[in-house]
């Protein structure tokens, strides 16, 4: 199962971590006459590439950074990474376009065609960000699972010699 779905309070701490992330991307992508826009579009924005970053999990755990292995997995991230990035935008025009229709002259349409590609950058980068988050999960998890291995190894080794010395 997911790390982050399997615990309520994990996922609340991993929500709340992207929020900075909106609230940076209000600040640099907002001008001084749209930083309602900005931040009426971008903070929503910010939690829904939150929850499409769950899957990357999947992903990262389908396609280890194996030798041999590694460049699939890397032509895999960089084609997800596009296709994440693409349907964030998508995402944010259709957002942009509902917040436009509820609130007049908020122009939030507006400031997403002027930061589109910026927007796509960032959501790529994002991506990425979140798969090397995953990747060191994923390292740290496989390191627990060999100590735990070599810990019952090694009481296996001591019962066997405690066994060949009480045979003697």
């Amino acid at each position: 199962m997911h790390p982050i779905l399997s615990d309520r309070v994990r996922l609340a701490v991993y929500l709340a971590a992207w929020l900075p992330v909106g609230v940076l991307l209000t600040i640099g992508l907002g001008s001084d006459n749209t930083w309602t826009a900005a931040g009426a579009l971008l903070l929503p924005l910010s939690l829904v590439y939150a929850f499409i970053g769950l899957s990357i999990w999947y992903v990262c755990r389908a396609l280890p950074l194996e030798p041999g292995r590694a460049a699939r997995a890397v032509l895999a991230l960089m084609v997800g990474a596009v296709v994440t990035s693409a349907l964030w935008v998508a995402i944010g025009q259709v957002s942009a376009a509902a917040l436009d229709s509820l609130v007049d002259g908020l122009d939030a349409s507006a400031l997403l065609n002027e930061q589109r590609q910026l927007l796509f950058v960032v959501g790529a980068l994002l991506f990425w960000l979140v798969a090397t988050i995953y990747y060191l999960l994923i390292a740290f998890q496989a390191s627990r699972v060999a100590e735990t291995r070599a810990l019952e190894l090694s009481l296996l080794a001591r019962e066997a010699e405690l066994r060949a010395l009480r045979a003697q």
